[in-house]
C-alpha cells in the first residue's frame, strides 16, 4: 500500500510495468527524479490518495494519463518539474485539496482546466514558473481556495484569466499570485 519514494531519483529509469501497483494508496515521490522515465502507465493506481510528489522532476515525461487517480487528495508538487509535459487531462481530480507547486515549472504547459479542482484549498505555487502557460479555464472552480500565494508567480506567458471562484471570504492569502505575470492584461 506505501510506495512512497520506491524509485526515488532513479535517474536510468526509462519505463517500468506497474500493473501489480493496484493496492498503493501512498505513492508520495515513487518516481521523483526519474529523470529519463518517458512514459508511464497509471492504470492501476485507482487507489491513490497520495501522490504528493509522484512524479516531481520527471523531466523527460511528455505526456500522462491521470484517469486514475480520482481518489487523490494531496497532489503537491506531483507534476512539478516535469518540463516536457505540455498538456494533462485534470477532470480526475475531483478530490484533491491540496494542489500546492502541483504544476510548477512545468514549461511546456500551455493551458490547462482547472474545472475539476472544486476541493482544493492550498493552491500555492500551483502553477509557479509555467513559463509557456497561456491559457487557463475553469477558475470559478477555486471557491474552497484558502491559500493562492503565489499561485501564477512567474507565468509570464499568461495573457488572461477567466472568472475567478478564489475571491471569496475562504482566501486569506493572495500574496505574491501574479508576480511576474508580465503578458497579464
Amino acid at each position: 500500500t506505501n510506495t512512497s519514494t520506491m524509485f526515488y531519483n532513479c535517474t536510468s529509469l526509462t519505463s517500468i510495468d506497474t500493473t501489480a501497483f493496484t493496492n498503493v494508496t501512498n505513492a508520495s515521490s515513487m518516481f521523483s527524479g526519474c529523470s529519463k522515465l518517458t512514459s508511464i502507465d497509471t492504470a492501476a493506481f485507482t487507489k491513490v490518495t497520495d501522490a504528493s510528489g509522484m512524479f516531481n522532476g520527471c523531466s523527460k515525461l511528455t505526456s500522462i494519463d491521470t484517469t486514475a487517480f480520482t481518489k487523490v487528495i494531496n497532489a503537491s508538487s506531483m507534476f512539478s518539474g516535469c518540463t516536457k509535459l505540455a498538456s494533462i487531462a485534470t477532470t480526475a481530480f475531483t478530490n484533491v485539496t491540496n494542489a500546492s507547486s502541483m504544476f510548477s515549472y512545468c514549461s511546456k504547459l500551455d493551458s490547462i482546466d482547472t474545472a475539476a479542482f472544486t476541493k482544493v484549498t492550498n493552491a500555492s505555487y500551483m502553477f509557479n514558473g509555467c513559463t509557456s502557460l497561456v491559457s487557463i479555464t475553469g477558475t470559478a472552480a477555486f471557491t474552497n481556495v484558502t491559500d493562492a500565494s503565489y499561485m501564477f508567480s512567474g507565468c509570464t506567458s499568461l495573457a488572461s484569466i477567466d472568472k475567478f471562484g478564489m475571491l471569496s471570504s475562504k482566501c486569506t492569502s493572495y500574496s505574491t499570485m501574479f508576480s511576474g505575470c508580465t503578458s497579464l492584461t
